[in-house]
């Protein structure tokens, strides 16, 4: 399961935010994580 979120909006497609870090892009604020 791969959860979408974004930081500067603090929207995340999920009520868990648990899990690695797959991916994430500082510059533009988003990445996935898998749990």
């Amino acid at each position: 399961m791969f959860l979408y979120f974004l930081l500067k909006g603090v929207t995340v497609m999920s009520d868990r935010a648990n899990g690695v870090v797959k991916w994430f892009n500082a510059s533009k604020g988003y990445g996935f994580i898998s749990n």
